[in-house]
C-alpha cells in the first residue's frame, strides 16, 4: 500500500519536534553530569588562582559506583533473571517453558553483565535509561563435511531441504575411497537482542508522562552502510547518506581519546563507512480509516530521506528513571542528588587546603635590599637565604582552620548519605562502626538498603518491559525445532502472561535470603512429618524442589545438577520411590480381633433368645391341633 502523499512530511515534523531536536536543556545538563562524575569541571567551582588548590571532590561518581553492585547483583546472580506466571492453570507448563527459553536466550545473546550495568549507570547519571529490544538475523557460518558415504550424503541433502538451505558448491568425491565431500551453506540465525542506547540517541516526545502514552520513539545513530542496505534500503540512497557530525555529548563521552582521525575522508562505495539515520515509530491514521496504527520509518542523512516505511507491532523502547517524579517519563538521577553536595564539598576541600599550604609555606616580610631575592624564591632542602643582617625575613603567620571545615564536610556527607541510600557503614568505610550499637547499624543498613530496594524496584519494572517484548519475539520468531532441542519438548504458549521479575524476594543481601530459605526448609522437615510424606496437602516436592533451587542461586551456585525437578521424567535407571506399608500394631490386632468374637456372641445370644421365643409361641397352637 502507497503511503499518503504527505506521511514524509508529518514523521519530519513529529521528528522535529522531539525533545532532542527542540530543547537543548536535557542535553545540557547530561553533558555536566558526566563532567561532574569525572571531575573535569574545574570551572564549575570558581576560580582558585595561581598556586592555589584545584581539587574535585568525587560525591557524584562515589555515590553511583557504590551502588551500582548491589543493585547489578540481584539481576545477574541467578539463572532466571525473569519468570512468567500462567494466566491459568492450563497454561502452567507453557509458562514453565517460556521462562525457561527467554531466560535462555536473553543470556545466550546477550551480554547480560553489560546490558544491566550500563542500562543502570544510563539512568543514574542520565535521569534516564533506555533499552530496545529486537529480533535480528545473522548469517551463520558454512559447514563443511567429508568422508561420507552415499546414506550419510542423501541425509544431509535431507537436512538441508528440511532447513530451507543448499549445498555451496559441487559435491566432490574422493576417487581413492569413494567417499563424498559437501558444503553446506550458512544458516540464518534469529538473535533476540536488547540493546542499550544511549539517551542523547533516543527520541521521544515533549510532555511524555509514560511510554504507552507516546505516539513519536526513535533511536537517532551512527550506522554502517552495509548494515543500512542489509535492512533493505535502496543501495543508491543508502550510498547518498552521510555521516552526521558528532554532539557535544559524544565528543566529551570520548574526550580521553585520541581523535586524530575524525575528520578522515571515506570513499563512498565503502561498505565500512558511518552514515547518519533516524529509526522512528511512528501511530498514525496511515490507511485514512480512523484507526491509529504503528509504522516503522527509517529517515536517512541531513536531507530525512524516507527510506523505508513497514508497519510495526508496537515500538520496541523500555525506559526506566531512579527517582521517578509524578507525571514525567524522566525523574531524578543521582547527579541531580549529589551535585550541591559535591559543589560544596569541593569549596570547602579547597580552602583546607589553600590554608594548609599557606601554613606550612607562608608569605614572609623581606626589607628590601637586604635580602638575596633568588635564594629565597628557590627554596632548597639544606639550602641558604643570604641576608646582608640578620632579622631581615620575618615569616607572616597564617592560622590553621582548616580543621574547623571537618564537622561541615561531615555534615554534606550525612545530607549525601541520606539523599541517596549510600551510608559509609554499609560500604565498609567508618573504621568506628564496630564501636557503635548493632541495633543501630541494623536501623541505618536497613534504611539504605530500603532505598536501594525501591531504586532496584524500579529498574525491575524496567526489565519486566523489556522481557514481555522479548517474549513477544520469541513467540512470532522462535523456531519450534529450537524449542524442542531445548526444552526437550515444545508446547503452545499462550498469548498473555503476568511477568514478574526475580529480585532475591525483595531483598538485595544474599546472605540473608540463604537464612531465611533455610529457615523454610526446617520449616518443611516438620509439615513432611505431620503429612507422612510430600503427597500434600501443606507441601509437595515441586514446592521443596522450588525452595532448593533458589537455595542454591542465593549460595551462587550455577547450573541445575544438585538437584532433579519432580516434575521432568525420572532419569534412565532411577528407582521409583517404594510405598511403606503403615506398621503393625499387634494390640490393635488384638483388640479388633475381641470386638469381632463379641459382637459374633451377641449376635448369636440375640438369635438364641428370638428362636426360643419363637418356639414358646408356638407350643399351645401344637397342643390344640392335636386335641
Amino acid at each position: 500500500m502507497a503511503p499518503p502523499s504527505d506521511f514524509r512530511e508529518m514523521v519530519v515534523k513529529r521528528r522535529d519536534a522531539c525533545v532532542k531536536f527542540k530543547d537543548g536543556k536535557p542535553a545540557r545538563d547530561r553533558k555536566q553530569a558526566l563532567d561532574f562524575y569525572n571531575g573535569k569541571n574545574l570551572d564549575a567551582y570558581g576560580d582558585s588562582g595561581d598556586g592555589l588548590s584545584t581539587v574535585v571532590s568525587r560525591d557524584v561518581m562515589e555515590s553511583i559506583e557504590s551502588v551500582i553492585p548491589p543493585l547489578v547483583r540481584p539481576f545477574v546472580a541467578g539463572e532466571e533473571v525473569v519468570t512468567f506466571d500462567p494466566v491459568g492453570d492450563e497454561d502452567e507448563k507453557a509458562a514453565r517453558q517460556a521462562t525457561e527459553y527467554v531466560n535462555h536466550v536473553f543470556r545466550r545473546h546477550n551480554n547480560v553483565l553489560f546490558m544491566v550495568e550500563t542500562s543502570l549507570k544510563d539512568g543514574l547519571l542520565f535521569r534516564l535509561g533506555v533499552a530496545k529490544t529486537v529480533m535480528e538475523e545473522e548469517e551463520g557460518e558454512p559447514e563443511t563435511y567429508d568422508g561420507m558415504d552415499e546414506s550419510q550424503l542423501m541425509a544431509l541433502q535431507m537436512k538441508a531441504q528440511s532447513e530451507g538451505r543448499e549445498l555451496a558448491g559441487d559435491i566432490t568425491q574422493d576417487p581413492a575411497t569413494g567417499l563424498y565431500g559437501a558444503v553446506l551453506a550458512p544458516k540464518k540465525l534469529k538473535k533476540f537482542r536488547v540493546h542499550v542506547i544511549a539517551p542523547d540517541e533516543f527520541l521521544y516526545e515533549e510532555r511524555l508522562s509514560r511510554l504507552d502514552q507516546s505516539t513519536f520513539l526513535g533511536h537517532s545513530k551512527t550506522a554502517m552502510l552495509a548494515d543500512v542496505i542489509a535492512m533493505g534500503i535502496d543501495e543508491k540512497k543508502a550510498k547518498s547518506l552521510r555521516s552526521g557530525k558528532p554532539t557535544e555529548e559524544q565528543d566529551a563521552r570520548y574526550a580521553d581519546e585520541d581523535s586524530s582521525n575524525e575528520d578522515s575522508e571515506w570513499d563512498d562505495d565503502d561498505l565500512a563507512r558511518p552514515v547518519q539515520i533516524d529509526e522512528c515509530y511512528i501511530r498514525c491514521d496511515y490507511n485514512g480509516d480512523g484507526v491509529l496504527e504503528w509504522r516503522k520509518v527509517i529517515l536517512g542523512g541531513a536531507q530525512k530521506m524516507l527510506l523505508s516505511d513497514e508497519p510495526a507491532d508496537g515500538h520496541p523502547y523500555s525506559t526506566w528513571t531512579p527517582v521517578p517524579m509524578s507525571h514525567k517519563l524522566v525523574g531524578l538521577s543521582m547527579y541531580d542528588m549529589t551535585r550541591d553536595v559535591q559543589i560544596q564539598k569541593t569549596a570547602l576541600q579547597r580552602e583546607q587546603l589553600n590554608n594548609l599550604y599557606l601554613v606550612n609555606r607562608p608569605q614572609r616580610e623581606v626589607v628590601d635590599g637586604q635580602v638575596n631575592i633568588d635564594d629565597l624564591l628557590n627554596p632548597a632542602i639544606n639550602g641558604i637565604v643570604r641576608v646582608k643582617q640578620q632579622g631581615m625575613i620575618t615569616p607572616l603567620v597564617t592560622p590553621f582552620v582548616a580543621a574547623e571545615t571537618f564537622g561541615m564536610i561531615e555534615y554534606l556527607d550525612g545530607v549525601r548519605e541520606a539523599r541517596t541510600g549510600v551510608t559509609r557503614y554499609n560500604q565498609g568505610m567508618d573504621a568506628n562502626s564496630l564501636n557503635k550499637t548493632a541495633t543501630g547499624m541494623n536501623i541505618i543498613s536497613n534504611n539504605s538498603q530500603q532505598r536501594q530496594e525501591l531504586v532496584a524496584r524500579h529498574f525491575g519494572e524496567f526489565l519486566k518491559d523489556v522481557f514481555t517484548k522479548l517474549l513477544h519475539l520469541v513467540r512470532q520468531h522462535a523456531d519450534p525445532a529450537d524449542v524442542e532441542r531445548l526444552l526437550g519438548e515444545f508446547v503452545e504458549w499462550p498469548t498473555e502472561y503476568d511477568a514478574t521479575v526475580s529480585v532475591g524476594l525483595g531483598t538485595n543481601n544474599k546472605d540473608q535470603l540463604v537464612a531465611h530459605l533455610n529457615a523454610l526448609m526446617q520449616i518443611d522437615q516438620q509439615i513432611i512429618q505431620l503429612q507422612q510424606g510430600l503427597q500434600g496437602p501443606l507441601l509437595t516436592a515441586p514446592n521443596v524442589y522450588e525452595k532448593l533451587k533458589r537455595l542454591c542461586e542465593a549460595m551462587g551456585l550455577k547450573g541445575d545438577g544438585y538437584y532433579t525437578d519432580p516434575s521432568k521424567p525420572p532419569p534412565p535407571g532411577a528407582q521409583p520411590p517404594q510405598q511403606k506399608e503403615p506398621p503393625q500394631d499387634p494390640l490393635g490386632e488384638a483388640k479388633i480381633k475381641a470386638q469381632t468374637e463379641i459382637g459374633k456372641a451377641q449376635i448369636k445370644a440375640g438369635t438364641d433368645v428370638q428362636i426360643a421365643g419363637m418356639k414358646q409361641a408356638m407350643q399351645p397352637q401344637a397342643t390344640a391341633d392335636a386335641d
